[in-house]
């Protein structure tokens, strides 16, 4: 009976749940956890974890190993790859219970995805203030714009920063190069590495081709 109860509940509720053995196979997989990868509940029962999510951090910043080692991770956001090889953004959080681990989670793919759209979209003339000290800011930003000295904002989050460096970028020669972004603070160290210097092939298991790091990425 209880069992029944468990699995109603965990099937009716807004959040997608996988349940992980110690040796990191798959024990269950809610309804939500299928809509949102693709993989039905037999096809991922029994499967290693990283099976399914095909997740960048699955095998160099694993996070149940993480929270294993006694470090709080919190809620992070993490990009899978659901089983139709299309590149999803989750906002998940693991708990570890009775012998199990817990990944709960739900789709952010929308939310990131339109936050991606506009913040590409500002431009300097977008940025409206009366301040004086701010507009004494701006003025300056064509004249930082010329230059190839590198650019240090600092602000509380959600003060606009990103916002300020996308406008220099438009303002510069280089507004037709890449001009890439990172949060350095939402990877975990052990990926680091490979998100700003790339790998080659082989490297590691699931590296099937080379992957140019960040920085050659944002070259020029």
């Amino acid at each position: 009976m209880i069992k029944e109860i468990f699995r109603d509940i965990v099937n009716n509720t807004f959040e997608g749940i996988i349940i992980i053995g110690e040796d990191y196979r798959i024990q269950y997989i809610n309804r939500f956890a299928e809509e949102i990868t693709g993989f039905s509940h037999k096809e991922a029962e029994n499967k290693f974890c990283y099976e399914v999510l095909r997740a960048k951090l699955c095998k160099d910043a694993c996070p149940i190993k993480t929270v294993k080692k006694g470090k709080n991770l919190g809620e992070i956001i993490v990009n899978i790859i659901a089983k139709d090889n299309k590149e999803k953004f989750i906002k998940t959080k693991v708990i570890g219970t009775h012998g199990y681990w817990v990944e709960i989670f739900h789709d952010v793919t929308r939310e990131v995805e339109l936050e991606k759209r506009i913040r590409e979209k500002y431009i300097f003339e977008d940025i409206i203030t009366q301040d004086k000290g701010l507009i004494e800011i701006l003025n300056q930003f064509p004249k930082i714009a010329a230059t190839t000295v590198p650019v240090l904002f600092e602000g509380e989050s959600g003060a606009g920063k990103e916002v300020f460096a996308t406008a220099i970028q438009t303002l510069s020669m280089r507004k037709d190069k890449p001009f890439v972004k990172i949060n350095c603070a939402s990877l975990p160290d052990t990926l680091l590495e490979s998100e700003l210097f790339g790998y080659k092939k082989g490297a590691f298991t699931d590296a099937r081709k080379d992957k140019p790091g960040l920085f050659l990425t944002a070259n020029q």
